[in-house]
């Protein structure tokens, strides 16, 4: 509890201090564990449609009992595996992915893939600012991703057309407790 603010919540929230995310986009929090990056978005940034997945039923029952509590409209908890659940009618659904602590960049491309919308994507610089277009995914990680960016751009399928590595910097960063935290962004 005492490392909260820093380690879970200003973490998660890192996300919109550098991105812009359209209006009423629909966001998979792929991998969510405890609700995180996906429950603060959705408190942050209520017109979100978001779906929590974790293919432990435990962490999901959990993550219901917070929604609940939370009183949020807009968003769920499912639970199931990726790999299964990209077949279904999730498909193609969602305008971006995010993930935290989940697994290494190239799986959490090939994991998140199957879910976004199939449209051209691409961002544009404004006031240093990226405007996320879809299909995008945001994936907050730590260390040295160098090896796992190379890897994400060297995969066969899904084929990723960009990965953009920024540190997360910003007024209140160094709350965050480290300056090895960044945001990766996999354009498809």
């Amino acid at each position: 509890m005492a490392n909260i603010w820093q380690s879970h919540i200003l973490h998660s929230s890192s996300i919109l201090f550098l991105k812009k995310i359209q209006l009423n986009s629909k966001v998979l929090d792929l991998g969510t564990g405890g609700g995180l990056p996906g429950i603060v978005l959705k408190i942050l940034r209520p017109d979100l449609d978001v779906l929590l997945l974790d293919a432990t039923n435990k962490k999901i029952h959990a993550v219901q009992e917070m929604l609940l509590t939370l009183e949020l409209t807009g968003i769920e908890a499912q639970w199931g595996r990726a790999e299964e659940l990209s077949k279904s009618s999730l498909a193609g659904k969602f305008d971006l992915v995010v993930a935290r602590a989940v697994a290494a960049l190239p799986e959490i491309a090939r994991w998140a893939f199957p879910f976004l919308k199939k449209q051209k994507g691409g961002g544009m610089k404004i006031q240093n600012y990226e405007y996320l277009h879809p299909p995008a995914v945001l994936a907050l990680k730590g260390g040295d991703v160098d090896s796992e960016i190379a890897k994400t751009k060297q995969l066969p399928s899904p084929k990723v057309r960009e990965v953009v590595c920024e540190p997360l910097l910003f007024a209140g960063s160094e709350e965050l407790g480290g300056v090895d935290k960044k945001l990766v962004t996999i354009y498809f």
